[in-house]
């Protein structure tokens, strides 16, 4: 931080409930202006039309910051492949209609020229077939209840690496969080250092570069992500006894000067352009860390709010592409026992200060009262670090074995325990969602290199990620039920070591309604064929496409030479009358749906 005081407890509570009294006047510190890429919002749909039906047109829809010049171009192609097709003559518009005949496949290109680059994006291909009747309902069925509703689905993301671990690059940040090009995150942790300036001059740890700290939140919040800081320890003469590593506390005689710190940390972020969503108190005050921490007893918590309130007023926040009157606070992020805390819930004092409850995952998997508690006062619980890392093999650690740890545990956090948010700590390592070589570049003290896909490579746990990300974020969860199969599985409880089994599903719908989303994941070797979706009978499909993500080698990484799909385009197909649809889940595979009306 560049300002280095403390004041007396008085001085300092008079400075806080001053600067909190007087909101600050918002500016727009980003570009909003996302160059000229276009984002495809509406793909073209494989449909199945009765003989007897009219063969609608194809139609895709896109969205883009700035326009220099859209054009459009269609193809027919021999197989549902985006890819090798002849372009049609004279099609060049933002809708097709197909030729009538027994079966067709089509995509659509779609380009944006600027002054210094044209950008051109492809859609997913769509099959139109006649058929001589409608299906029988399928023995295996997929229903969609869009009128039961359960949690807000906010963010999907990862945390930067934070001391001696490999840099998360601008480039790197660019690949995870573009919604169309990249895998489409858009939550972001980083660490809130006690010693900011000598971490951005690399005197902090000389082998790690960290100047691109503020470059990429920007980046971020150019994408409508959102940005958490958490501090891992306060500054050192703030404590007692006076360390960095755990086995400490925040002394009470500052806890005023605390909160201004943390305020002026806010502050600092938004002056520099990189204004943050929320912060938190303190990373996991349950453990007494050899590291960077700081323990904090469910008193301590209570006490510190009751005595500084909500201490950022008046610091303005970013989130989900707008601007915040205030930032977002969050009380310390648990790692283990989330019960001790819930009396910051049950008191409506400190509740009506904190805007997010946010906890870690290592060993408190199933509910627990702060949870409900949080949820019943209509707060958001995030799901905000926890490690993949199998101890006992780590070189299976980027291999297509170890893919279920996070989409369990993804499913579990946001299926079952209700939570709005979901962040996996680190971005970049052999374990991570990015590859690192395997190496510990940053010069820390590991004592293991293991392999890993080259340095900004997806992880199998990144594109898995992915699929929640680019179809989940920013909606609402709602009912999906299953017959002819073992329902069970659809909302079941992953195990203490994240392990599950069988055919795992969630879905989701837009605040508008207008968009139904779901993602599944079957990580049997059993391939389940012709599975019908249901769609509400109110909702109308006008569009559909899938991906899959999957591999037949589990010993392999995402970027071996094995037989494998990568976000590829999935075969869904659309019934007549367009209210239901059909699709496979092959054996070991990720699978993600979404309709528009």
């Amino acid at each position: 931080m560049k300002k280095k005081f403390r004041l007396p407890e008085a001085a300092a509570l008079f400075l806080l409930l001053a600067l909190t009294a007087c909101p600050t006047t918002l500016v727009d510190k980003t570009d909003p202006a996302i160059a000229s890429m276009p984002f495809i919002t509406v793909h073209p749909t494989s449909v199945d039309y009765l003989a007897t039906e009219t063969i609608e047109p194809l139609i895709v829809e896109v969205k883009v910051a700035s326009t220099g010049g859209l054009t459009y171009q269609w193809y027919e192609n021999t197989s549902l492949s985006n890819q090798g097709g002849t372009a049609i003559a004279g099609e060049t518009g933002d809708t097709y209609q197909p030729v009538s005949k027994s079966e067709g496949f089509y995509y659509v290109t779609i380009n944006n020229s600027s002054e210094d680059k044209d950008f051109t994006v492809t859609s997913q291909p769509a099959r139109i077939r006649t058929v001589s009747s409608a299906p029988a309902p399928l023995a295996v069925r997929l229903t969609v209840d869009m009128d039961t509703t359960y949690n807000y689905v906010r963010a999907f993301g990862g945390a930067l690496n934070v001391w001696g671990e490999p840099d998360v690059t601008t480039a790197e940040i660019e690949r995870l969080y573009n919604p169309d090009t990249g895998l489409g995150y858009n939550f972001l942790r980083i660490c809130l250092y006690h010693n900011l300036e000598e971490v951005l001059d690399n005197t902090e740890i000389p082998a790690v570069d960290r100047s691109d700290y503020f470059d990429n939140v920007k980046l971020v919040n150019q994408y409508g992500g959102y940005v958490l800081a958490t501090p891992w320890t306060p500054p050192v003469d703030m404590k007692d006894p006076p360390q960095r590593q755990g086995g400490s506390r925040l002394r009470p005689d500052m806890y005023v000067s605390y909160a201004l710190y943390l305020a002026d940390y806010a502050q600092r972020m938004y002056d520099e352009g990189a204004p943050i969503y929320a912060l938190s108190i303190q990373n996991e005050p349950d453990y007494v860390a050899s590291y960077d921490g700081c323990e904090w007893s469910a008193q301590e918590q209570e006490n510190f709010f009751l005595r500084v309130r909500r201490f950022t007023n008046g610091v303005p926040g970013w989130g989900g592409g707008k601007a915040t009157p205030y930032v977002k606070i969050l009380p310390g992020e648990v790692a283990h026992t989330p019960s001790k805390y819930v009396n910051l819930m049950t008191n409506e004092t400190v509740a009506s200060y904190l805007d997010i409850v946010g906890y870690h995952i290592y060993s408190n998997v199933n509910n627990n009262p702060e949870y409900t508690a949080a949820h019943s006062r209509g707060k958001e619980t995030w799901m905000t670090e926890h490690i993949y890392t199998n101890t006992g093999n780590r070189f299976a650690d980027p291999q297509w074995q170890s893919v279920w740890s996070i989409a369990n545990e993804v499913h579990h956090v946001v299926g079952v325990l209700n939570s709005s948010a979901f962040n996996a700590w680190w971005i970049k390592r052999f374990y991570g969602l990015i590859g690192d070589d395997g190496l510990n570049e940053g010069g820390g003290a590991r004592n293991f290199n293991f392999p890993a896909p080259p340095d900004g490579q997806p992880t199998w746990r990144g594109y898995a990620l992915s699929h929640f990300a680019k179809f989940a974020k920013e909606t609402w969860r709602v009912k999906l039920d299953a017959a002819g199969i073992d329902a069970n599985v659809w909302n079941a409880r992953v195990g203490d070591n994240g392990a599950s089994s069988g055919v795992h599903g969630t879905a989701y719908k837009t605040e508008d309604g207008n968009a139904i989303s779901l993602v599944f994941y079957n990580q049997e070797k059993v391939s389940y064929n012709d599975i019908q979706i249901d769609l509400p009978a109110n909702f109308t499909a006008r569009s559909a496409w899938a991906i899959i993500t999957t591999s037949s080698d589990d010993n392999a990484m995402s970027t071996d030479n094995v037989d494998k799909k990568i976000m590829e385009p999935h075969p869904v197909t659309l019934l007549p009358g367009r209210k239901s649809a059909v699709l496979s889940f092959p054996q070991s595979c990720i699978i993600s749906v979404k309709f528009v009306k």
